[in-house]
């Protein structure tokens, strides 16, 4: 346990000597490197017992003591060690992802939410059977994922009614004038346009 990831509050107190302080940094660092409190024979090593003596009388006037001291240094350590299991745990589940070899890229949306043309089609299927045919739902998916880009975003009974103006043509026309609206980034529907003519004839939605 570094002394680094104590916290400076336990040693950096105001009113004590330099050399009270000095034996306050030594007594802390010791508690976090061992990560229990030291012996008496373990603190002598580092110090002399008049200076042990001085410093718990300095901690005893101001509310504190030798062992609270070590008591919080002891918290912190237990916090940091806490810290480092989860950051390792946490390390090990990447290692474990990436290599394994598959991609875990974001969903473009979550996994029980379909997508707006799926849910359309779901709904109005048998009202509006041109959804059965699959050329004609593509462009229609198209269709919807541009319009959902251009706010404001179409309401559902918006989609009804252009479903409805598509299926007064046949099922190829109105697969064109989708396709031809996907093209030109258009909000609605219209007659596809050739050189010289019109292929249907109406307004625009």
């Amino acid at each position: 346990m570094e002394f680094t990831k104590v916290k400076p509050m336990h040693y950096l107190m105001t009113g004590y000597t330099p050399q009270q302080k000095g034996n306050l940094v030594t007594i802390v660092c010791l508690t976090a490197h061992l990560e229990r409190k030291p012996t008496d024979r373990e603190v002598l090593q580092h110090m002399h017992n008049n200076a042990v003596t001085s410093l718990e009388q300095a901690l005893n006037l101001r509310g504190t003591s030798l062992e609270l001291v070590m008591d919080k240094v002891l918290e912190d350590c237990d916090r940091v060690n806490h810290k480092r299991c989860l950051n390792a745990k946490h390390q090990k589940t990447y290692r474990e992802k990436h290599s394994s070899g598959k991609e875990y890229s974001k969903p473009l949306c979550k996994p029980t939410e379909k997508r707006r043309e799926e849910k359309i089609r779901e709904e109005y299927k048998e009202k509006y059977t041109f959804l059965g045919n699959d050329s004609f739902f593509e462009s229609f998916a198209h269709f919807v994922a541009m319009r959902e880009k251009i706010k404001p975003r179409p309401t559902d009974r918006a989609y009804e009614l252009i479903l409805g103006k598509l299926h007064k043509e046949k099922i190829e026309t109105a697969t064109k004038m989708l396709d031809q609206s996907v093209e030109n980034s258009w909000k609605g529907v219209f007659p596809v346009k050739t050189k010289n003519k019109e292929i249907t004839h109406g307004g625009s939605f």
